[in-house]
């Protein structure tokens, strides 16, 4: 463990994934560390784990903040969750339910979605609907996720507006697309 360099901080971590990958006869103990059993080597890579080494590696070293997962675009809360089959079933039945909505009220609903991030939910529902059906407003306070909103939803964004909100009702006024 300690020719790998890894921090203090992780090595127990480290050492839980170690002894579970053994349990699951994924690794075997060898004289030096760990040996890969057979039939578990690793053929071609998944391209969704293209450089996860060295980002793991950076951060068990610590050569990298491990917060900057949150941002990094595979690892990131939301990759997850918009790659798992479940995802375009759910978007697609929120766009059905809007669509309605809209129709039995006769004008287009609200929708606040705070904790935007990357827009990918945004973009996902967005596409799905028009103006005459939905007015949506995007919350983020990260300033590198919200430029990565605003570069995926530019193309049907009504003007972006900083937006300070002190109170739950400062937001009720805005109409159209906005992401702030």
């Amino acid at each position: 463990m300690n020719s790998l360099a890894i921090q203090p901080r992780w090595q127990a971590v480290v050492e839980r994934w170690l002894a579970f990958l053994v349990t699951q006869r994924r690794l075997k103990p060898a004289a030096e560390g760990y040996q890969v059993c057979a039939g578990e080597e690793r053929e071609d890579e998944h391209p969704h784990f293209s450089g996860h080494d060295l980002t793991l590696s950076q951060i068990l070293r610590g050569a990298r903040n491990e917060l900057s997962l949150l941002n990094d675009a595979q690892w990131s809360p939301e990759s997850p969750a918009f790659n798992h089959p479940a995802s375009a079933p759910y978007i697609q039945e929120l766009a059905t339910i809007c669509q309605q909505l809209a129709q039995r009220l006769q004008r287009p609903i609200r929708l606040l979605e705070v904790g935007t991030r990357t827009g990918r939910a945004a973009e996902s529902l967005l596409a799905q609907l028009n103006a005459g059906q939905i007015e949506y407003v995007g919350l983020e306070q990260s300033q590198e996720m919200l430029l990565s909103a605003r570069q995926r939803l530019a193309p049907g964004l009504a003007p972006v507006c900083p937006l300070e909100c002190r109170h739950a009702c400062d937001a009720r006024s805005l109409g159209g697309h906005y992401l702030a």
